[in-house]
């Protein structure tokens, strides 16, 4: 019964945090997204038209368009970085010359590699100026730990989305709910609630 109560009253705890902190959360995430559009394409004027795409079974979350016909900007989520956790992508492509599509800017949101945001930016730089061909040819990690094939394919996943004809490569990796230390966490709390019933059992069995 003590034990109920215990993980009754966490529970109750954690979701009344969640309730005053989950709203907050959001608009920052939404704001560092906006801010991310202007970073890419400067001077433009948004419009989310992400309904008007087919995003099943990519790494793209969102598309909006540059009213003004400058192009689009492509926000992206990829899970493999080598922490399991989402590296999140913004990435502006306009129209080019042969109709293929450029990269005309390309920034990380959400970095959970050990270099951080500011410090991988520079890398991901690279892509700008790259139609979906030369996008393989990319160079993001030397001396780095996160994954250029992640990032390479997210970025393929953007001009796919878009309509532009991309080369045929191995699907872009997916973002998943159910991650390794997902089943980690779940394993421990089970040992643990398992743990203390058995103790009980015992302490009773033994009249103790």
């Amino acid at each position: 019964i003590a034990l109920g109560v215990i993980c009754i009253v966490v529970a109750l705890l954690v979701a009344g945090v969640n309730s005053f902190t989950g709203k907050k959360i959001e608009e920052d995430k939404q704001t560092a997204i906006n801010n991310s559009l202007k970073d890419v394409m400067p001077g433009g004027n948004f419009k989310d038209v992400t309904s008007d795409f087919d995003l099943l079974g990519t790494t793209v979350t969102a598309v909006y368009e540059d009213t003004n016909g400058a192009g689009h900007v492509v926000t992206l989520s990829t899970a493999k970085g080598y922490t399991g956790n989402p590296i999140l992508l913004t990435i502006a492509i306009e129209d080019g010359d042969d109709g293929k599509g450029i990269i005309t800017g390309a920034v990380v949101t959400n970095n959970p590699e050990s270099k951080g945001v500011e410090d991988t930016n520079k890398f991901f730089a690279d892509l700008e100026g790259k139609n979906p061909n030369e996008t393989l040819d990319v160079d993001l990690i030397t001396g780095v730990t996160y994954s250029s094939t992640a990032v390479r394919n997210a970025a393929l996943d953007a001009f796919r989305v878009l309509g532009y004809d991309v080369p045929e490569i191995e699907a872009a990796p997916r973002v998943e709910n159910f991650t390794v230390w997902s089943g980690v966490g779940i394993a421990m709390a089970v040992l643990a609630i398992g743990g203390a019933v058995a103790y009980i059992i015992v302490k009773r069995r033994k009249g103790i």
